[in-house]
C-alpha cells in the first residue's frame, strides 16, 4: 500500500522562481479570500485520515508506505510461472468539513469528521489487502493446513518450512518480518510473541526445526548463487 501523493495546487495558486506559492491578486474574485489557508487545512486533513487509516489497523501499520504520483499494478510470479496481479487500491473518501467550524474554533465536529473517514478507509482497504493475501497464498500454495491438529511448533516448522525465507550474512534466517494474523486482519502477533506463547521446545523439536533450517539455508543459497550466474 501506498500514500497518495496531495493533489497538484488549486488553479488559484501559481509557484514562484524561487520555490514559493503565491497567489496572483488577478485571479481572486474576492479580494479578501485567503485560498492558501483552505489548502493549507486539507492537506492537514488529507495527512490526518492517512495516518489514522494505518493507526486504526495493526495490518496497515506494519506495511511500509512510499508516496508516489503513480501506482503501479504489483505482480508476483511462482516458480510455475504463474502471475498474480494486484491493481492499486483506490479510495475516494468524502469529507464534508464547514470551515466556519474551523476558524470559530469548533474542532469536535472536525474531529468527528477525520475519524469517520479513516474508518470508512480501513473498510475499503482491509477487505482488498486480505482478498489479495489469499490470492498469493493459493498461487504460490503456501497454505497449511492442520486438519484439526494444535497450532504448536510443529504447525509453526510446517508453516516456515512452506515459505521461502531470507538469511542474513551469518546465515542466520531473518524472520523479524514475519506477522501473523487473523483472517479479518485485525490482530497481529510478530513471529518471537508466537514463538513466546509456546512452552519451551522438546530436544526433538529443536532437531527437526534446526533441520529445516539447514534445508532452507541450502535452498537460499542455491538461488542466490543461480542468480549471481544468470
Amino acid at each position: 500500500m501506498q500514500d497518495e501523493q496531495p493533489p497538484p495546487p488549486p488553479p488559484s495558486e501559481a509557484t514562484g522562481t524561487n520555490g514559493s506559492s503565491a497567489v496572483p491578486p488577478s485571479d481572486r474574485t474576492d479580494p479578501f479570500k485567503l485560498p492558501e489557508y483552505e489548502w493549507a487545512f486539507f492537506r492537514f486533513v488529507h495527512t490526518a485520515v492517512n495516518r489514522l487509516i494505518r493507526a486504526k489497523n495493526p495490518v496497515l501499520s506494519k506495511i511500509n508506505t512510499e508516496p508516489s504520483s503513480e501506482i503501479h499494478t504489483s505482480r508476483n510470479t511462482t516458480d510455475s510461472g504463474e502471475v498474480v496481479e494486484n491493481k492499486p487500491i483506490l479510495t475516494s473518501l468524502e469529507i464534508a468539513i464547514d470551515f466556519k467550524d474551523v476558524v470559530a474554533g469548533k474542532l469536535v465536529a472536525v474531529a468527528e469528521t477525520i475519524n469517520q473517514a479513516a474508518e470508512d478507509g480501513v473498510a475499503t482497504i482491509v477487505p482488498q489487502v486480505a482478498a489479495y493475501m489469499e490470492r498469493v497464498i493459493d498461487a504460490f500454495g503456501t497454505e497449511v493446513r492442520l486438519n484439526g491438529a494444535p497450532f504448536d511448533h510443529v504447525a509453526v516448522r510446517k508453516l516456515v518450512e512452506a515459505n521461502e525465507i531470507e538469511f542474513d550474512a551469518n546465515g542466520n534466517p531473518d524472520l523479524e518480518p514475519w506477522i501473523f494474523t487473523d483472517p479479518g486482519l485485525q490482530r497481529v502477533t510478530t513471529f518471537d510473541e508466537l514463538i513466546r506463547q509456546f512452552p519451551p521446545r522438546t530436544p526433538e523439536e529443536v532437531q527437526a526445526w534446526d533441520d529445516m533450517i539447514d534445508r532452507k539455508r541450502r535452498e537460499f543459497n542455491d538461488k542466490r548463487r543461480r542468480r549471481a550466474l544468470s
